[in-house]
């Protein structure tokens, strides 16, 4: 996979991840599974291009691009387990901590692996507040005051965020 089409495929999954709201209380991801496989299908293809694609980059480029592929990727394989597609989720683990490697994304890709649940309830949460459901993001996020996932969100979440959360 060339540079340009790695971007297009990471482009297509943002806007994937905008219109599928992860919850994992949902009853009828069997409905979107159609969606759920051209996710996971795009992500199997971003994770075998990924290398290539970033040395294709400028190098002061590299950094702010893993970080925001690292989002985008974190966001996805979240979405996956919320689905409960907890297998091909974790599959995709050893690629994405690679790419998100010093990235500030590198401790949500580690959650990924170590507590999936706490990190999925984040997730949702910020895909409520992008969504402007500000409450519901607030009463979710709630228990993750007092979890392991609190030293993650407090050093990964943006403050703005942070403020809106916890």
């Amino acid at each position: 996979m060339n540079s340009e089409t790695w971007f297009e495929s990471l482009s297509s999954v943002a806007e994937q991840l905008k219109q599928i709201d992860p919850d994992p209380a949902q009853t009828d991801w069997l409905r979107q599974r159609a969606e759920l496989d051209r996710v996971q299908a795009a992500l199997e293809q971003l994770a075998r291009g990924q290398r290539e694609a970033m040395e294709a980059l400028p190098e002061e480029e590299q950094a702010s691009v893993r970080t925001s592929a690292s989002q985008i990727l974190c966001a996805a394989a979240s979405l996956l387990h919320a689905a409960g597609r907890r297998r091909e989720a974790l599959a995709l683990l050893p690629e994405l901590r690679t790419l998100a490697e010093g990235t500030s994304e590198a401790p949500i890709a580690r959650a990924l692996g170590e507590t999936p649940e706490e990190a999925v309830r984040l997730n949702r949460a910020w895909w409520l507040l992008r969504n402007k459901r500000r409450r519901e993001a607030q009463r979710l996020a709630e228990p993750l005051t007092k979890s392991p996932i609190r030293a993650i969100a407090d050093n990964y979440i943006n403050p703005v965020i942070r403020i809106y959360l916890f």
